[in-house]
C-alpha cells in the first residue's frame, strides 16, 4: 500500500469513526429528549386540605421532618439543589408559586407520584418514599405549603447535560415516576399499632438516605436495620433529639438531619420507629 492509499484509507476510517460518533450523539440525545418529554397517565385524586391553625401548625411540623425546606429553600422560594458539570442542574422549584397555580390534587400526586401538572417527571424529588404519606399528613403539608407568603425568586432551568443523557439511556439515572408503583396500595398509617405505625413512619422518612429496605446504600450509609437495635429506647430518643451518637460521636449528614428534622417527631413516634426497626432486626435475626 502507498503512502496516498494509506492516507486515503486513513481519511475515510476517520471520517467513519466521527460519523458514528455523530450517530451514537444524536441517538443518546434523541432517546434521552424522549424520556424527558414522557408524559405519565397517573389520575388525580382529590384531597380534602383543612386551613385551621392547628393543621397549619402540624403542617409546618411534617414539612420539616420530610425535608421539604431541604431542597426547596427556608422560604420555600426554590434552590438549585444539584449542579455538576456535563451531567445536570437540578432544581426545586418555587413552591410558593407552585402553590397558587396547582389544585390541592395536583400537589398531590406530584409530591406522591413525582408527576408535574403537565404530566411529566420530577427529576430528584423523592416522591418514591412520600408515596405513602397519608391524606392526613400531606394534606397537612399542602395547607402549610399553602399559607406560605409568596416570594419572587429567579430560578435557572432543570438541565441535563450528556453525561446525565448517557445515563437516563443506560438506566443509571431515571425521572422519579419511574421507579414507583403507582397503583400500589399504600401502607396504613395507624398510631395504634406501633410496629405498623413505625413502618410507615420510617419508609415515608428514611429511604432517601437509607435506601427503599432500611438497610443502607454500600458506600454511603449504613443499614437502619443494623444500626438501630445497637440503641436502647431512650438512646434512639436522645439521637435523634440530640444528633450525638453512641460514644458522643457526630455522624457525617446524619447528626444534622437528626438536629434539623428529625428532632421533630413527637416522642410516640420515635417510640414506634424504634419498635418497627428492632422488631425488623429480630425478624431477620431469627431466619
Amino acid at each position: 500500500m502507498t503512502i496516498k492509499q494509506l492516507t486515503k484509507w486513513l481519511a475515510m476510517a476517520l471520517g467513519t469513526l466521527v460519523g458514528l460518533v455523530a450517530f451514537a450523539v444524536a441517538a443518546v440525545y434523541a432517546v434521552s429528549e424522549l424520556k424527558l418529554r414522557k408524559t405519565y397517565p397517573v389520575p388525580l385524586t382529590e384531597i380534602a386540605v383543612p386551613a385551621d391553625s392547628a393543621a397549619l401548625t402540624e403542617g409546618q411540623r411534617l414539612a420539616t421532618i420530610h425535608g421539604c425546606n431541604g431542597c426547596h429553600g427556608p422560604n420555600f422560594q426554590g434552590a438549585v439543589f444539584f449542579d455538576q458539570p456535563g451531567v445536570a442542574r437540578l432544581v426545586a422549584a418555587n413552591l410558593t408559586e407552585v402553590a397558587r397555580t396547582y389544585s390541592d390534587a395536583e400537589l398531590a400526586r406530584a409530591v406522591r407520584h413525582g408527576v408535574k401538572r403537565d404530566g411529566r417527571g420530577v427529576a430528584g424529588m423523592p416522591s418514591a418514599m412520600f408515596y405513602d404519606l397519608s391524606d392526613h399528613d400531606l394534606a397537612r403539608i399542602i395547607a402549610y405549603v399553602r399559607s406560605r407568603p409568596r416570594v419572587d425568586n429567579t430560578l435557572p432551568p432543570r438541565h441535563v447535560g450528556p453525561l446525565g443523557r448517557l445515563g437516563l439511556v443506560l438506566g443509571q439515572y431515571h425521572l422519579e415516576p419511574d421507579g414507583i408503583d403507582h397503583t400500589r396500595p399504600r401502607l396504613a398509617a395507624e398510631p395504634a399499632d406501633r410496629v405498623a405505625y413505625g413502618r410507615y413512619l420510617a419508609k415515608t422518612s428514611c429511604p432517601e438516605c437509607h435506601g427503599p429496605n432500611l438497610r443502607g446504600e454500600p458506600g454511603r450509609t449504613p443499614s437502619l436495620v443494623l444500626v438501630v437495635p445497637a440503641y436502647r429506647e431512650e438512646q434512639f430518643q436522645s439521637f435523634l433529639r440530640t444528633g450525638v451518637a453512641l460514644g458522643g460521636r457526630e455522624l457525617p449528614l446524619m447528626s444534622d438531619m437528626a438536629r434539623s428534622r428529625f428532632s421533630h417527631f413527637a416522642d410516640d413516634e420515635v417510640r414506634a420507629l424504634y419498635a418497627y426497626l428492632t422488631s425488623v432486626s429480630a425478624a431477620d435475626s431469627a431466619r
